[in-house]
């Protein structure tokens, strides 16, 4: 332990002393003291003004979002997957389309996973919509997206749900759950 004992000043970058305490190993150098090859801090609030997210808090994050959109995907399919011994309970037929009554479940299962993690969003989904006027959140979702495929028992079909902020899609899943894929995306990741 250095005989100073503040804590900004340290004889390495990587250890950080604190008064009263064993030195702290690979704690990360400050942002003064990197070079020009170092990336920034992971923490945002680590970063300088200029690199922090500037983004209220009051709002919900493309993380956050997306992980409701995994949650209420995976839901959805589960439920399907369950019921496939009623895959052709069809509630209405035309010539290029059906529309099954686990389709009508399955939104509904959206939905509700949508609406609890975000009461005051709005859903436009392919089997109805839930209304809301005064949100810049909506929500798009295809419960069973390849309902003929899906009826006819080819494993080419997803579920999908995803959200948009004042018009701009800033997260969502795509899940197959017969190849067992799950497709995201954010506007924070590439």
């Amino acid at each position: 332990t250095p005989a100073n004992n503040n804590p900004d000043k340290t004889p390495n970058d990587n250890i950080l002393h604190l008064p009263n305490h064993a030195p702290v190993k690979n704690f990360p150098p400050r942002m003064s003291r990197l070079t020009p090859t170092q990336k920034p801090p992971r923490c945002p609030l680590d970063a300088p003004p200029s690199h922090r997210l500037n983004k209220p808090m009051n709002q919900p994050q493309p993380e956050a979002l997306l992980q409701t959109a995994i949650l209420a995907v995976q839901r959805a399919t589960q439920h399907a997957k369950a019921n496939l011994h009623r895959r052709q309970e069809s509630i209405a037929i035309d010539a290029h389309d059906i529309k099954l009554a686990l389709d009508v479940e399955c939104q509904a299962i959206i939905e509700e996973t949508i609406l609890h993690a975000h009461p005051q969003h709005a859903i436009l989904g392919e089997e109805g919509e839930q209304p809301q006027t005064n949100t810049p959140y909506q929500w798009i979702v295809d419960p069973i997206d390849g309902t003929v495929n899906f009826s006819h028992s080819f494993p080419y079909w997803c579920s999908s749900a995803a959200v948009q902020h004042e018009n701009k899609t800033i997260a969502g899943a795509v899940l197959a759950p017969e190849s067992n894929e799950l497709f995201t995306a954010t506007t924070d990741t590439p």
